[in-house]
């Protein structure tokens, strides 16, 4: 939210409002930059939040303790390793709209 705000203060438009016009304007702006950012802060925090709840319930979790405890802590891990797969797969698919994989070029 704080780099949201930093790009609106800037001019530029939030890519988490409206995507296709904050797309647009990098392409005025000549520049892809903005969302570069924009989109790593993102990415970055969504690990970091991940991971640490994955931790915190990690260090809760006794073998001995409860099933429960145990639950919580694959659950938090499962959350972090599909959120860590989805970006993996949706940073290195070289798909272009309207193609499949197989034939991107």
């Amino acid at each position: 939210m704080r780099n949201t705000l930093a790009l609106a203060a800037a001019g530029i438009i939030c890519i988490t409002l409206v995507p296709r016009a904050a797309l647009a304007h990098c392409d005025t702006l000549g520049s892809v930059d903005p969302l570069v950012k924009l989109l790593s802060s993102a990415v970055d925090q969504g690990l970091r939040q991940r991971f640490a709840a994955a931790a915190a319930a990690a260090a809760r979790t006794h073998a001995a303790e409860s099933v429960e405890k145990g639950r919580e802590y694959v659950e938090a891990y499962v959350a972090f390793m599909h959120y860590a797969e989805r970006l993996l797969a949706d940073a290195s698919t070289s798909a272009f709209h309207g193609e499949s994989a197989a034939h991107a070029h």
